[in-house]
């Protein structure tokens, strides 16, 4: 399932520090104690990057997760909410990403049901078309904003930009022994990182996972992800959505400028009736779009000024602030996304990124709303 941040103004607390561990086997393991009293949630990413087309765009990892999660006797979801916890599974454009709400006292119970999804995969061809016809009805759901972001991803990146959701028609074709293989080379130590927020024992929660992961084997050394845009401008149509999507390229979620953009984005679509942005965090490039419905809406778009704009520039300082802030509004939420960034980068977390934001110029924000207006940037408009 594709993860997007489709964002909005709600309270949330600052990330606190945190406890960090590396395993020898790779793994990196982080736990936050937070006020959340009662609550915890353990969450495990795994990295795609690197595995290649069929993981990364042709929706082999999409494919794997929908498989892992199910668990070595396929009723891990059934057994989880018999214990009173819950599972929910991803797949984005960094990571294959599982996240279990728990209780503080079963964190280790949720750790150990968590690695259970790194079983070897034993399927049947039949089985896999059957599952890629459940993917196929995803898609035929997917809201409009998500229709729009992958043209705009595809011509940033290329016709082989990572695709989360993947083509069906490519994932039919895919073997048992080929996803088998797959998902041996993404479930290894190295691939693997798994954070605990809640209100736990901090302590306590990375020596429980150091048992529970330390058997992962060590897969071969990653280079470092060199994801980059083609180019930063031109336009594209999606078929299957309506309105018009604009985009603009961005580099990592701790760098000041993509926080910039990101906040340009949020005050054009508090101001603009029918608009709303999505955007995922990532230790890579990506794009920042920032989704229009109506002519009307565009043409109000198109026509704010430089003024107008700069007077909007407040007010999206201070949405891309409660922006960083809303990544750790739970538990749950703060743990899967310090697992996703956290293996793409061990020094990213909610701490960085919220700094980062802090440190965004009001001035340059207004300057960035330019690149979402006709002309600038990517457009990518419905048929």
């Amino acid at each position: 399932m594709l993860t997007s941040l489709i964002l909005g103004a709600i309270g949330a607390q600052a990330s606190p520090q945190l406890a960090t561990q590396t395993l020898a086997n790779g793994v990196r393991l982080c736990a936050e104690q937070t006020s959340s009293v009662g609550q915890a949630a353990v969450s495990v990413s795994f990295l795609i990057h690197g595995l290649g087309q069929v993981a990364e765009a042709d929706g082999g990892a999409h494919l794997i997760e929908h498989f892992a999660a199910r668990g070595a006797m396929k009723d891990l979801d059934h057994r989880l909410e018999m214990a009173g916890m819950f599972m929910s599974a991803s797949t984005s454009r960094d990571s294959v990403t599982m996240t279990v709400d728990c209780g503080p006292s079963q964190v280790e119970e949720a750790m150990r049901h968590l690695m259970e999804v790194t079983a070897p995969l034993n399927l049947t061809q039949a089985e896999i078309v059957k599952e890629v016809g459940t993917i196929r009805e995803e898609l035929a759901i997917l809201s409009w904003t998500t229709r729009l972001a992958r043209p705009a991803w595809q011509t940033a990146f290329g016709a082989g930009a990572p695709d989360p959701q993947g083509d069906p028609s490519a994932m039919e074709k895919m073997t048992p022994e080929q996803l088998a293989g797959l998902a041996q080379s993404l479930f290894v130590g190295n691939r693997t990182s798994v954070a605990v927020s809640g209100g736990i024992d901090q302590t306590a929660a990375l020596e429980a996972a150091s048992k529970v992961f330390a058997s992962l084997p060590r897969g071969p050394e990653l280079e470092e992800s060199s994801l980059k845009p083609e180019t930063s401008s031109g336009s594209a149509q999606a078929d299957d959505a309506w309105g018009e999507g604009r985009a603009a390229t961005v580099l990592d979620c701790a760098n000041t400028d993509t926080l910039a953009t990101l906040a340009a984005a949020l005050a054009l679509a508090a101001h603009i009736q029918e608009s709303t942005v999505v955007y995922t965090p990532s230790a890579r490039d990506g794009v920042v779009i920032l989704c229009v419905e109506g002519d009307a809406a565009l043409k109000e778009l198109d026509g704010l000024t430089q003024t107008m704009m700069n007077s909007l520039s407040p007010s999206g300082l201070a949405m891309v602030k409660n922006w960083a802030r809303t990544l750790g509004s739970s538990p749950s939420k703060s743990a899967a996304t310090l697992s996703s960034l956290r293996g793409q980068r061990r020094t990213l977390d909610l701490a960085t990124v919220q700094k980062a934001a802090s440190l965004v110029q009001v001035g340059l924000v207004g300057r960035k709303m330019n690149l979402f207006k006709e002309g600038n940037g990517i457009m990518v408009t419905s048929r």
